[in-house]
């Protein structure tokens, strides 16, 4: 779960326009504690922003135009981003646990740790050789210091941070520490809660983990004066490991009174929520089951070109990109002006498809004049990229490390990529994989870490689906599989607990395959 929410803190770029979102969000959270409804769905198809969104509420931009967003970072009590390809974020267990996680972590004796740790970790750096006493992780994870642990472990020393406490200010106490500092109060009194967190009981029995492990604990704690909410993107995503068009379509699962998804256990139990807590969840506005789950929630849609403000973001995030990027105005004359008008309605309130074109537009890559040519539709604008980009020879070169990208479960970078595509082509040399990961340069995203991804979901769903991508730029998820085993069949002596796993889930995929 981690790596899902650093690498959506990392990648974060700029952010333009929503001020109406973020009010009609304020606006539900305002109206929680009088109204029957008790969350908001947030709609829209691939690329509109919704993951954006969410991740400019969870790390707000500083200045003016950050100010909504801060408002309501202030009351976000905790958050989970689901995403296809990272399995472990799909997990129920990993989801309730990384929620009470977040919810101590805004507690006054996570807060007071966390401060002894800084104050460690600024005298480490004035103390030459006080590294190895002070090496503390910063983790988000573990922000929560002790409590969480020794409350699943009794037997643990609980380490007494109170007596090295700073004095705190008399401010005004955040609602989410009351109702962390109440929670934390229960955890470490009563048992049937810390058994409920097990992440084992949680796989067994989701339904009444979640219950007896949140649910019921935050309804007998006293309400805050401010309503609180919990943010859930992509709260339709499925497991990232089919081929083709079924790539984020589940298998059909007999009916059964268990949660098996995190959509599933929200909406089995959202009823429970306390009057003070508002469930906010993204989907794509495709998901026709989610819209049946979540039946009497504030229904939003980031992409609705009937809706005025919708129009105007678009219009606005245009305009801002020309008015910061010097390398995009510059390609604007009387001839060229009428194209972004264009641009504007092909987009149809995508912005994803808007930021690749003026990116493209800006390195040079398109020509304004070219939107007139550009199909109306992500799916089209993915195929007339790949047609610009690569002929066929070009892709047949890079279609094998597509498929990797595509099959990995682990964090991949350059030097493995190259390591793992020696095993598929003992002949293939440095300088040929470097050439060939160079043609892939628009379409991936390197981090600051050096891990390697493909800039969008839904650009992995193209290649993998037939229908849009044609036979011509069409990809094998499962020859991916096939290369990623054989790479762990030989790694096999230096494989760590989680290659293991990763190993084992390659290897039934290939079986898939080959059956």
């Amino acid at each position: 779960m981690r790596s899902t929410m650093m690498a959506c803190y990392e990648d974060k770029k700029k952010f333009y326009c929503r001020e109406w979102a973020f009010q009609k969000l304020s606006h539900c959270l305002d109206q929680r504690p009088v109204s029957k409804t008790c969350g908001a769905l947030l709609l829209g198809g691939p690329g509109c922003g919704k993951t954006t969104f969410c991740s400019e509420i969870c790390w707000p931009s500083q200045g003016p135009s950050g100010r909504q967003q801060r408002a309501l970072n202030r009351r976000l009590l905790c958050y989970h981003f689901l995403a296809g390809q990272n399995e472990k974020s799909l997990s129920l267990s990993e989801f309730v646990r990384s929620l009470v996680t977040q919810i101590l972590n805004h507690s006054t004796e996570s807060q007071r740790e966390r401060s002894i740790r800084r104050k460690l970790a600024n005298d480490a750096k004035c103390t030459e050789g006080a590294s190895k006493a002070t090496n503390i992780s910063q983790d988000p994870s573990n922000l929560y210091g002790n409590l969480y642990t020794d409350s699943l472990s009794p037997t643990l020393d609980t380490k007494k941070v109170s007596e090295a406490t700073p004095p705190i200010p008399n401010l005004p106490v955040n609602p989410r520490t009351l109702i962390a500092d109440a929670y934390l109060e229960k955890l470490k009194s009563d048992p049937e809660i810390q058994f409920a967190l097990r992440a084992k009981n949680i796989e067994l029995n989701p339904d009444d983990c979640l219950k007896r492990a949140l649910l019921f604990p935050l309804l007998e704690i006293d309400p805050p004066k401010t309503s609180l909410f919990i943010l859930v993107d992509s709260i339709d995503e499925h497991s990232f490991i089919y081929s083709n068009s079924t790539l984020t379509k589940s298998k059909p699962r007999e009916r059964s009174s268990q949660s098996r998804t995190i959509a599933e256990l929200l909406a089995n139990h959202h009823h429970l929520f306390p009057q003070w807590l508002l469930l906010v969840c993204t989907a794509r506005k495709q998901s026709k089951s989610i819209a049946k789950m979540f039946t009497g929630f504030r229904k939003l849609s980031l992409d609705d070109l009937r809706k005025s403000q919708v129009v105007r973001d678009v219009q606005q995030y245009i305009l801002a990109r020309l008015d910061q990027e010097n390398s995009l105005r510059q390609h604007i004359s009387r001839d060229t002006a009428e194209m972004l008008n264009q641009l504007h309605i092909k987009s149809n309130g995508c912005f994803l498809y808007l930021e690749k074109v003026l990116d493209g537009v800006s390195d040079n890559f398109i020509v304004l004049r070219e939107v007139r040519e550009i199909p109306g539709t992500l799916n089209g604008l993915y195929l007339w990229l790949s047609q610009r980009l690569f002929n066929r020879r070009q892709f047949a070169k890079v279609q094998p490390l597509l498929n990797v990208i595509l099959a990995a479960k682990c964090a991949l970078n350059e030097a493995l990529l190259f390591d793992i595509m020696k095993v598929y082509n003992s002949k293939m040399t440095l300088e040929d994989f470097k050439k060939r990961f160079h043609l892939l340069k628009r379409i991936l995203v390197i981090s600051k870490t050096g891990t390697i991804k493909l800039f969008h979901h839904s650009f992995a769903e193209w290649l993998l689906d037939i229908k849009h991508c044609t036979q011509k730029y069409l990809c094998n998820i499962f020859h991916g599989h096939c290369t990623l085993a054989m790479y762990y069949s030989l790694q096999a002596k230096y494989l760590s607990n989680q290659e293991i796993y990763d190993y084992a889930f390659h290897l039934s995929r290939m079986e898939q395959y080959l059956s």
